[in-house]
Protein backbone atom coordinates (compact mmCIF):
# COMPACT_ATOMS: atom_id res chain seq x y z
CA UNK A 1 0.00 0.00 0.00
CA UNK A 2 2.91 2.25 0.70
CA UNK A 3 4.63 0.97 -2.81
CA UNK A 4 0.97 2.48 -4.02
CA UNK A 5 1.19 5.25 -2.24
CA UNK A 6 4.32 6.61 -3.27
CA UNK A 7 3.41 6.02 -7.14
CA UNK A 8 0.48 7.93 -6.87
CA UNK A 9 2.69 10.55 -5.11
CA UNK A 10 5.46 10.11 -8.17
CA UNK A 11 2.72 10.21 -10.88
CA UNK A 12 1.15 13.87 -9.18
CA UNK A 13 4.51 15.33 -9.22
CA UNK A 14 5.04 14.03 -12.53
CA UNK A 15 1.94 15.58 -13.47
CA UNK A 16 2.66 18.59 -11.62
CA UNK A 17 5.18 19.83 -13.41
CA UNK A 18 3.71 18.73 -16.64
CA UNK A 19 1.51 20.82 -15.70
CA UNK A 20 4.12 23.87 -14.81
CA UNK A 21 5.89 23.10 -17.91
CA UNK A 22 2.96 23.83 -19.91
CA UNK A 23 2.08 27.02 -18.62
CA UNK A 24 5.63 28.51 -18.88
CA UNK A 25 5.47 27.37 -22.52
CA UNK A 26 2.21 29.16 -22.87
CA UNK A 27 3.49 32.05 -21.25
CA UNK A 28 6.87 32.52 -23.39
CA UNK A 29 4.35 32.09 -26.25
CA UNK A 30 2.33 34.89 -25.01
CA UNK A 31 4.87 36.85 -24.83
CA UNK A 32 6.27 36.48 -28.25
CA UNK A 33 3.17 36.69 -29.43
CA UNK A 34 2.60 40.26 -27.65
CA UNK A 35 5.77 41.29 -28.72
CA UNK A 36 5.47 40.70 -32.29
CA UNK A 37 1.61 42.37 -31.92
CA UNK A 38 3.44 45.69 -30.42
CA UNK A 39 6.04 45.76 -33.40
CA UNK A 40 2.85 45.63 -35.61
CA UNK A 41 1.27 48.44 -34.13
CA UNK A 42 4.27 50.43 -33.80
CA UNK A 43 4.83 49.93 -37.48
CA UNK A 44 1.20 51.30 -38.12
CA UNK A 45 1.62 54.36 -36.20
CA UNK A 46 4.89 55.18 -37.95
CA UNK A 47 4.19 54.15 -41.60
CA UNK A 48 0.53 53.73 -41.92
CA UNK A 49 -0.77 51.13 -44.66
CA UNK A 50 -0.61 51.26 -48.45
CA UNK A 51 -4.60 52.46 -48.92
CA UNK A 52 -3.24 55.47 -46.96
CA UNK A 53 -0.47 56.26 -48.81
CA UNK A 54 -1.97 55.97 -51.72
CA UNK A 55 -4.75 58.31 -50.68
CA UNK A 56 -2.00 60.92 -49.22
CA UNK A 57 0.02 60.47 -52.64
CA UNK A 58 -3.14 61.09 -54.62
CA UNK A 59 -3.68 64.33 -52.42
CA UNK A 60 -0.44 65.65 -52.76
CA UNK A 61 -0.28 65.01 -57.19
CA UNK A 62 -3.45 66.61 -56.80
CA UNK A 63 -1.76 69.61 -54.52
CA UNK A 64 0.44 70.19 -56.80
CA UNK A 65 -0.74 70.03 -60.21
CA UNK A 66 -3.46 72.78 -58.95
CA UNK A 67 -1.04 74.65 -57.38
CA UNK A 68 0.80 74.79 -60.55
CA UNK A 69 -1.81 75.94 -62.59
CA UNK A 70 -3.03 78.15 -60.33
CA UNK A 71 -0.10 80.15 -59.53
CA UNK A 72 0.66 80.59 -63.21
CA UNK A 73 -2.51 81.73 -64.02
CA UNK A 74 -1.86 84.54 -61.03
CA UNK A 75 1.09 85.14 -62.28
CA UNK A 76 0.00 86.71 -65.68
CA UNK A 77 -2.53 88.26 -64.06
CA UNK A 78 -0.20 89.82 -61.44
CA UNK A 79 -2.11 88.29 -58.14
CA UNK A 80 0.51 88.58 -55.69
CA UNK A 81 -1.02 87.21 -52.86
CA UNK A 82 -3.29 83.89 -54.81
CA UNK A 83 -0.03 83.48 -56.09
CA UNK A 84 1.84 82.86 -52.44
CA UNK A 85 -0.93 80.17 -51.58
CA UNK A 86 0.00 78.48 -55.02
CA UNK A 87 3.64 78.32 -54.30
CA UNK A 88 2.89 77.42 -50.37
CA UNK A 89 0.38 74.79 -51.75
CA UNK A 90 3.46 73.55 -54.18
CA UNK A 91 5.74 72.86 -51.68
CA UNK A 92 3.28 71.34 -49.11
CA UNK A 93 2.46 68.87 -51.75
CA UNK A 94 5.93 67.92 -52.55
CA UNK A 95 6.91 67.40 -48.93
CA UNK A 96 4.01 64.99 -48.44
CA UNK A 97 5.54 63.23 -50.77
CA UNK A 98 8.71 63.45 -49.38
CA UNK A 99 7.24 61.63 -46.49
CA UNK A 100 5.48 59.15 -48.19
CA UNK A 101 8.61 57.90 -50.40
CA UNK A 102 11.26 58.54 -48.99
CA UNK A 103 12.62 55.09 -48.12
CA UNK A 104 11.71 54.35 -51.57
CA UNK A 105 12.93 57.21 -53.51
CA UNK A 106 16.68 57.69 -53.34
CA UNK A 107 16.38 61.69 -54.07
CA UNK A 108 14.06 61.74 -51.61
CA UNK A 109 16.29 60.03 -48.76
CA UNK A 110 18.39 63.27 -47.50
CA UNK A 111 15.24 65.52 -47.38
CA UNK A 112 13.10 63.28 -45.59
CA UNK A 113 15.83 62.65 -42.52
CA UNK A 114 16.36 66.52 -42.93
CA UNK A 115 12.45 66.74 -42.35
CA UNK A 116 12.53 64.30 -39.48
CA UNK A 117 15.10 65.94 -37.55
CA UNK A 118 13.47 69.25 -37.40
CA UNK A 119 9.75 68.12 -37.46
CA UNK A 120 9.27 64.42 -35.45
CA UNK A 121 5.95 64.60 -35.39
CA UNK A 122 5.92 64.05 -39.28
CA UNK A 123 7.22 60.43 -38.04
CA UNK A 124 3.83 59.55 -37.33
CA UNK A 125 0.72 58.77 -38.97
CA UNK A 126 -1.28 61.49 -37.03
CA UNK A 127 1.63 64.00 -37.72
CA UNK A 128 0.93 63.61 -41.82
CA UNK A 129 -2.80 63.57 -41.33
CA UNK A 130 -1.89 67.71 -39.50
CA UNK A 131 0.35 68.51 -42.21
CA UNK A 132 -2.66 66.92 -44.75
CA UNK A 133 -5.11 68.88 -43.08
CA UNK A 134 -3.30 72.02 -42.95
CA UNK A 135 -2.29 71.75 -46.72
CA UNK A 136 -6.18 71.39 -47.12
CA UNK A 137 -7.00 74.24 -45.24
CA UNK A 138 -4.27 76.50 -47.56
CA UNK A 139 -6.47 75.68 -50.68
CA UNK A 140 -9.30 76.72 -48.80
CA UNK A 141 -7.60 80.13 -48.80
CA UNK A 142 -7.82 80.41 -52.71
CA UNK A 143 -11.77 81.64 -54.26
CA UNK A 144 -11.58 78.68 -56.90
CA UNK A 145 -13.68 75.90 -56.83
CA UNK A 146 -11.14 73.10 -58.04
CA UNK A 147 -9.06 74.42 -55.18
CA UNK A 148 -12.08 74.10 -52.86
CA UNK A 149 -12.33 70.63 -54.04
CA UNK A 150 -8.82 69.60 -53.21
CA UNK A 151 -9.11 71.33 -50.52
CA UNK A 152 -12.17 69.01 -48.97
CA UNK A 153 -10.39 66.15 -50.29
CA UNK A 154 -6.54 67.17 -48.29
CA UNK A 155 -8.98 68.05 -45.20
CA UNK A 156 -10.71 64.77 -45.36
CA UNK A 157 -7.63 62.26 -45.77
CA UNK A 158 -5.84 64.30 -43.00
CA UNK A 159 -8.74 63.81 -40.44
CA UNK A 160 -8.63 59.50 -41.95
CA UNK A 161 -4.56 59.55 -40.89
CA UNK A 162 -5.10 61.08 -37.65
CA UNK A 163 -7.94 58.57 -36.21
CA UNK A 164 -6.17 56.09 -37.48
CA UNK A 165 -2.65 57.34 -36.26
CA UNK A 166 -4.02 57.99 -32.85
CA UNK A 167 -6.16 54.73 -32.68
CA UNK A 168 -2.69 52.58 -33.30
CA UNK A 169 -0.97 54.51 -30.67
CA UNK A 170 -3.33 53.83 -28.02
CA UNK A 171 -3.34 49.79 -28.83
CA UNK A 172 0.62 50.34 -28.98
CA UNK A 173 0.63 51.76 -25.22
CA UNK A 174 -2.10 49.18 -24.21
CA UNK A 175 0.25 46.63 -25.72
CA UNK A 176 3.85 47.81 -24.05
CA UNK A 177 1.44 48.13 -20.48
CA UNK A 178 0.62 44.73 -20.76
CA UNK A 179 4.04 43.50 -21.73
CA UNK A 180 5.30 44.25 -18.52
CA UNK A 181 4.34 43.57 -14.91
CA UNK A 182 5.07 46.04 -12.62
CA UNK A 183 7.75 43.76 -10.60
CA UNK A 184 9.35 43.32 -14.19
CA UNK A 185 9.12 47.10 -14.56
CA UNK A 186 10.84 48.39 -10.78
CA UNK A 187 12.98 45.65 -11.76
CA UNK A 188 14.22 47.24 -14.70
CA UNK A 189 13.60 50.66 -13.20
CA UNK A 190 16.56 49.45 -10.19
CA UNK A 191 19.14 48.15 -12.42
CA UNK A 192 19.29 51.42 -14.34
CA UNK A 193 19.46 53.21 -11.10
CA UNK A 194 23.44 53.15 -10.75
CA UNK A 195 23.64 54.88 -7.42
CA UNK A 196 20.49 53.04 -5.68
CA UNK A 197 19.09 56.13 -4.64
CA UNK A 198 15.79 55.71 -5.62
CA UNK A 199 15.92 57.92 -8.74
CA UNK A 200 17.25 58.19 -12.25
CA UNK A 201 18.96 60.98 -14.45
CA UNK A 202 17.15 61.49 -17.68
CA UNK A 203 20.16 59.66 -19.35
CA UNK A 204 19.39 56.72 -17.42
CA UNK A 205 15.83 56.77 -18.32
CA UNK A 206 16.56 56.39 -22.43
CA UNK A 207 18.71 53.37 -21.03
CA UNK A 208 15.45 52.07 -19.25
CA UNK A 209 13.54 52.80 -22.55
CA UNK A 210 16.17 50.70 -24.27
CA UNK A 211 15.70 47.94 -21.92
CA UNK A 212 11.44 48.35 -22.82
CA UNK A 213 12.31 48.25 -26.46
CA UNK A 214 10.55 51.68 -27.22
CA UNK A 215 12.77 52.23 -29.72
CA UNK A 216 12.65 56.27 -28.66
CA UNK A 217 14.62 59.24 -30.43
CA UNK A 218 16.68 61.45 -28.47
CA UNK A 219 14.15 64.43 -28.72
CA UNK A 220 11.08 61.83 -27.93
CA UNK A 221 13.31 60.89 -24.68
CA UNK A 222 13.81 64.24 -23.42
CA UNK A 223 9.82 65.19 -23.81
CA UNK A 224 8.43 61.63 -22.07
CA UNK A 225 11.27 62.75 -19.02
CA UNK A 226 9.82 66.06 -18.94
CA UNK A 227 6.37 64.64 -18.81
CA UNK A 228 7.00 62.66 -15.55
CA UNK A 229 10.06 64.98 -14.41
CA UNK A 230 6.84 67.84 -13.16
CA UNK A 231 8.83 68.78 -10.58
CA UNK A 232 11.85 69.69 -12.39
CA UNK A 233 14.01 68.22 -10.38
CA UNK A 234 15.93 66.68 -13.24
CA UNK A 235 15.46 62.83 -11.76
CA UNK A 236 12.39 60.59 -11.49
CA UNK A 237 11.30 58.05 -8.81
CA UNK A 238 9.42 54.66 -9.66
CA UNK A 239 5.99 55.68 -8.69
CA UNK A 240 6.62 58.80 -11.37
CA UNK A 241 7.28 56.59 -14.04
CA UNK A 242 4.67 54.01 -13.08
CA UNK A 243 1.89 56.90 -13.06
CA UNK A 244 3.15 57.79 -16.64
CA UNK A 245 3.48 54.70 -17.89
CA UNK A 246 -0.36 53.42 -16.59
CA UNK A 247 -1.28 57.11 -18.18
CA UNK A 248 -1.53 56.29 -21.84
CA UNK A 249 2.28 56.86 -21.42
CA UNK A 250 2.40 55.83 -25.00
CA UNK A 251 -0.33 57.76 -26.58
CA UNK A 252 0.61 61.21 -24.57
CA UNK A 253 4.14 60.87 -26.48
CA UNK A 254 3.11 60.38 -29.76
CA UNK A 255 0.50 62.93 -29.33
CA UNK A 256 2.52 66.12 -30.12
CA UNK A 257 6.01 67.17 -29.81
CA UNK A 258 6.85 70.59 -28.96
CA UNK A 259 8.46 72.68 -31.70
CA UNK A 260 10.70 74.46 -28.53
CA UNK A 261 12.02 70.28 -28.43
CA UNK A 262 13.37 70.36 -32.22
CA UNK A 263 16.66 72.45 -30.97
Amino acid sequence: MTTAYASANNTADVETLHKIGNAAEVANETRTFTKERVAELQEGVDEGNMSLRLLSSIGALMLIVVSVLTSFADLLMINGGSFLFGCYGFILGFVILILEYGKRVPAFGNMESKLYKNMGCLKTVWGRGCLLFFAGTVEFAQNDFINYAVGIYLCSVGVLFILVGRSAARKTATARRNLYTSEQLEKMFVGVDQDGGGFITKSQFGDLTVELDMDLTRREIEIAFRQIDVQNESRIDFSAFMRWWNDEATEKLDSFIPPSDMA
